[in-house]
């Protein structure tokens, strides 16, 4: 099983790096860019802020209502558009937020995401 993905697990907060493509996509990264958390709690795809969305290749989709974490439902944008990882593409959907990668794209992206919190680091594996 391949490495697709590696980051690191500071103050328990998983994490791996993002940027914004040349090309309007959004690259994860291991080494370079922003932060962006690994969510398992977070049940969808990407969550970005606007900002970066604003500066994407990214197409409005439909307006969805979400339950957040503390139980409170709201209206948010959806987006489609694509990833780029260790040099595959993946079209996935986005949502306004703060940084963060869910679940739907790590069984899209993946096949097995650890967590070694001895050695403070996550590994998406294929």
């Amino acid at each position: 099983m391949k490495a697709v993905l590696r980051g690191e697990i500071r103050n328990s907060v998983p994490y791996f790096r993002y940027r914004l493509g040349s090309d309007g996509t959004l690259e994860l990264s291991s080494r370079h860019g922003n932060e962006i958390t690994a969510d398992t709690g977070f049940t969808g795809a990407i969550a970005l802020p606007e900002d970066a969305l604003e500066r994407m290749a990214v197409e409005f989709a439909a307006v969805e209502e979400f339950r957040l974490a503390d139980g409170q439902r709201v209206q948010l944008p959806i987006f489609w558009g694509a990833v780029h990882l260790n040099g595959k593409s993946f079209e996935t959907w986005f949502i306004p937020g703060d940084p963060l990668v869910g679940m739907e794209f790590f069984e899209v992206a993946g096949t097995q995401l650890n967590l070694d919190f001895k050695t403070g680091t996550i590994c998406l594996k294929r």
